[in-house]
């Protein structure tokens, strides 16, 4: 069991580091995050996110809402981008911290589709310091314009221009800079999302990395599967090559994310601050390379996309300790304004995690979580043709088992403790789990607040499909 010290500060400082597209098998090649976050902290082993993709998953972060509650359900318009998100602006967890005292700074990527066209100045209410991408190529870690606190600055593509080291340094200074008020840094950099740019100190050091064949890698018998993936053919040689480049490609740009982290713990020893700091590294969501015949993405409600890396360090944490509960990214919010000691952004749908690292442990925890995906066409350029709308989708996850109900009227249904790589879709085999399962989803559908905590909460003893 964790405890935190009796003594720790009241208005801790507070670092949020989120990756883009971080998979969780990934961060075992991330040995300094280990050693820097997991060793003298927590790692959750069963971290999630709702619907795995960039600008739902980060609306979520920063407002504690599933994405169905803050409208935010794609990266584009109609349904989803900043566009959508602006609604929430007013109310997210920087304004909660910044009117309770705090410093707050946002680094790096914010939300697909900032800035709006002539507003690329926009600096969103609660952010004291603002240090994010409004144009260029940002991805590409090089030949981007930063909003510098309204202030547009443009870097090219030397050495001293990567993306993330800039990250670093901005955010060294910020922190550098609080004094003796509590800072809350969210930084956001841009690895691993493809092209996944490596700096160019680590170019080319890890040559030999494969992607892992996991038993779901390239799928021998999708039979059972919907239709979007039965039509799918095994992969090429010249598709798995790809793939494989992409991985050591991701690995590599993290490199510079473990940099980023390192110089975030010496400018808190170096303030004296290291002690007092709660420092949370995660990801917006996974992605999956090759399995299920899937090339490489996001968007599925199988595990490679769902799963995150959560490490925690903070004040009186003991170390390398590992909680297995399911915490989702609606958590984030909560939790951290329960670090900062300031009550949660009103009726949140996720729940506070601080009582896990605290020996007080919730008496009641969720068993299940919602798992959503809106209909929308791919988004590309108007010369070419779009691709087929993916399918939407509603799901729900617990402890055991796996249900997802599909736009198309297909079905999945995974025992999760004995086919853990969804190899077996028992969907329509007439397992009691089946209905139990849907009834539940019912519920959780369209919950807001304290619902979807009463829907998430373990069912009487006895019920299906826990």
């Amino acid at each position: 069991m964790l405890f935190l010290a009796a003594a720790a500060m009241a208005a801790p400082d507070i670092v949020l580091v989120l990756a883009d597209d971080l998979d969780l098998e990934s961060t075992r090649h991330l040995s300094r995050i280990t050693e820097m976050v997991a060793r003298p902290g927590v790692t959750f082993e069963n971290a999630f996110v709702s619907l795995s993709l960039c600008c739902p998953s980060r609306s979520t972060i920063l407002t504690g809402l599933y994405a169905h509650n803050t409208g935010v359900m794609s990266n584009h318009p109609p349904t989803g981008g900043f566009v959508a998100f602006q609604k929430c602006e007013s109310r997210t967890i920087a304004t909660a911290l910044d009117a309770a005292g705090y410093a707050t700074g946002m680094f790096g990527k914010y939300l697909n589709g900032y800035p709006l066209q002539g507003d690329r100045r926009h600096v969103p209410p609660g952010w004291d310091t603002w240090v994010v991408p409004a144009g260029g190529e940002p991805y590409n870690e090089y030949n981007y314009t930063l909003n510098v606190n309204g202030r547009l600055e443009k870097h090219g593509e030397e050495p001293a221009d990567y993306l993330t080291d800039v990250l670093a340094g901005q955010v060294e200074s910020f922190l550098r800079g609080a004094g003796k008020n509590p800072a809350f840094a969210y930084v956001s950099p841009y690895a691993p999302h493809s092209p996944s740019t490596a700096a160019p100190r680590h170019a080319g050091t890890v040559p030999h990395l494969s992607a892992p064949r996991s038993p779901n890698f390239d799928e021998a018998d999708t039979g059972d599967k919907p239709a979007d993936i039965r039509s799918r053919d095994k992969m090429k040689e010249r598709e798995l090559a790809s793939i494989d480049r992409q991985y050591r490609a991701r690995v590599g740009s993290m490199y510079a994310v473990e940099d980023l982290v390192a110089r975030v713990i010496a400018v808190q020893q170096a303030r004296d601050r290291l002690a007092e700091t709660w420092l949370i590294f995660t990801s917006d969501n996974g992605f999956h390379l090759g399995s299920h015949r899937l090339g490489k993405g996001k968007e599925t409600p199988y595990e490679e996309d769902l799963r995150v890396p959560l490490l925690v360090r903070g004040p009186g944490v003991r170390p390398g300790t590992v909680v297995s509960a399911l915490v989702l990214n609606t958590d984030l919010a909560p939790t951290l304004a329960a670090m900062a000691g300031i009550p949660p952004m009103g009726d949140l749908d996720g729940r506070s995690w601080l009582g896990w690292l605290s020996g007080s442990a919730p008496a009641a925890w969720r068993d299940a979580f919602l798992i959503e995906r809106a209909r929308q066409p791919d988004q590309e350029p108007e010369a070419r043709p779009r691709k087929p709308a993916k399918p939407a989708y509603s799901g729900i996850r617990t402890l055991t088992h796996k249900f997802v109900d599909y736009d198309t009227g297909e079905h999945e249904l995974y025992d999760l403790v004995a086919d853990p790589y969804e190899l077996q879709n028992l969907a329509g085999t007439g397992r009691a789990e089946e209905a139990a399962l849907a009834a539940r989803l019912a519920k959780l559908r369209a919950c807001k607040g304290q619902g979807c905590v009463a829907a998430e909460n373990p069912s009487p003893p006895g019920a299906a499909g826990h």
